[in-house]
């Protein structure tokens, strides 16, 4: 790099003395109030060579430097120097977001910056240092893109991580609209009414020299809003003395366990939106069919519910990416169902699926209930998921709803002290009053040596259809 930098300066010192030159000559000539000789001219275009080769000397030099530079950063980080590296088997889903929670969890327990924090924990992942520059530094981000690219990964390898286990995730892959909130307050998505056909832009038939036909397509807007959604999970400090594979792993249950089922209930959910608190759920003012219960047989009435449950997409001309959703309980009785001497569903269900559509198991669904979805009407937004560490602050161990009751979570439904054992106040206040036990603890991490972990992410999403989202109720079996 300093050879660039010799050669630089010295073309650059020819290109000034060539200046130089150039001004000396026209300042006699001009002193002298005459034009120059022919000698001079030929002199003054020598000059004028030089400064041309001399400007593109450095021009050159100065590409060749940042082209080298490049290649000497992309030699300290080769894990990823390119985002498809980001998918690969060499990283597992959800890794880069939960070292980053890690690396933040060790710096503030060990009062160390945070990238000292990475390099030590983690000396060989240069792409979770790239992240970590990216969250002290922005502007470093500039520099060669991968933080960008690796922190959007990031959000996408959470969802990875809980897709077996959970609903949402599985779904939002498939999502017709995947889009990001960063650097929007608010995203208008237009879409097609419900009433139009799907055939409205189609092309027609037309005779020779005969008009061709206009269409024209009314659309609607759905404006999606950025909705603050977060967890905290506190942990002893005795953590911090363990090694770092044991408090990743420890940190990335804990979160996981308490955002899958979270996430699930909040997208399955039949909330309705509550501005400045949370989108409405999937199911909300889905009213959906009533279990059969007239047929011949267990397996006539599942059939029947399958078809009331799947036949309105189809009417409405939905059929992309449809997905069922049912408990495991029901599958495993859908399974065993003998029809005409045959096992009707279950090698479809052993492959995933029911009539070539498929099917995602978890007892997030509730038990009386099939539920189906057609995931390309179906958008979704998300930002960039950040992460908070304290051992000093003060915190309401409650899990209230802003829908349920404009205020997230209530804090005003506390008391000043909470002992190791989760009991509010003194036992013998508690006891006497029956009204104390709807209140909540709160918990100082300072006197209880603990420390607590904050994750915030702005997500949404929208229905665009109305008919896109369907549901049998009262199932029995």
């Amino acid at each position: 790099m300093s050879h660039f930098k010799e050669r630089i300066e010295d073309t650059q010192k020819k290109l000034d003395q060539s200046r130089t030159d150039v001004a000396e000559l026209m300042g006699i000539a001009e002193a002298e109030q005459r034009d120059l000789s022919d000698d001079e001219s030929l002199q003054l275009e020598g000059y004028a060579t030089e400064i041309e080769a001399s400007e593109k000397r450095i021009s050159d030099l100065e590409r060749a430097e940042k082209a080298m530079a490049q290649r000497v950063v992309e030699k300290q980080a080769p894990a990823i120097a390119q985002a498809k590296h980001l998918g690969s088997k060499e990283r597992a889903p959800g890794e880069i977001l939960f070292k980053q929670a890690t690396t933040q969890f060790i710096a503030h327990v060990n009062k160390q910056p945070l990238e000292v924090a990475a390099k030590t924990a983690y000396p060989t992942d240069h792409g979770l240092q790239a992240v970590v520059k990216a969250v002290v530094n922005p502007a470093a981000t500039d520099v060669a893109g991968w933080a960008q690219e690796l922190t959007e990964e990031t959000n996408q390898g959470f969802l990875d991580l809980l897709r077996g286990d959970y609903v949402t995730p599985q779904l939002w892959s498939v999502a017709g609209l995947n889009l990001n909130f960063e650097g929007y307050t608010a995203i208008n998505i237009p879409s097609r009414l419900s009433t139009q056909t799907g055939q409205e832009l189609g092309g027609g038939w037309t005779g020779e020299r005969d008009a061709i036909p206009v269409s024209r397509l009314t659309t609607a807007t759905q404006k999606i809003a950025p909705y603050k959604w977060g967890i905290i999970s506190s942990f002893s400090k005795e953590l911090a003395m363990r090694s770092v594979p044991s408090i990743q792993a420890l940190i990335t249950s804990q979160i996981a366990a308490d955002t899958g089922t979270k996430l699930d209930n909040d997208y399955l959910g039949e909330a309705a939106a509550v501005a400045g608190y949370n989108p409405a759920g999937l199911m909300n003012g889905v009213t959906g069919t009533a279990a059969a219960t007239g047929g011949a047989t267990v397996g006539d009435d599942m059939l029947a519910d399958l078809k009331a449950l799947i036949n309105p997409f189809y009417a409405a001309n939905l059929e992309g990416g449809i997905r069922i959703m049912m408990h495991p309980s029901n599958a495993l009785a859908m399974s065993l169902i003998l029809y005409n001497g045959t096992y009707l569903f279950r090698d479809e269900l052993a492959r995933g699926q029911i009539f070539g559509i498929p099917v995602i198991q978890s007892t997030n669904v509730p038990i009386d209930e099939l539920q189906a979805v057609v995931m390309s009407a179906q958008a979704v937004a998300s930002g960039g998921m950040t992460f908070d560490v304290s051992d000093t602050a003060t915190f309401v161990e409650i899990d209230d709803q802003g829908a349920s009751s404009t205020t997230n979570p209530a804090m005003e439904q506390t008391y000043p002290r909470s002992d190791m054992t989760g009991q509010v106040g003194d036992a013998a206040t508690h006891n006497s009053d029956a009204a104390n036990t709807t209140k909540a603890p709160i918990r100082s991490l300072w006197q209880t040596e603990s420390v607590a972990i904050k994750m915030v992410q702005y997500l949404s999403w929208a229905t665009l259809r109305a008919d896109s989202v369907n549901r049998i109720t009262g199932v029995s079996y």
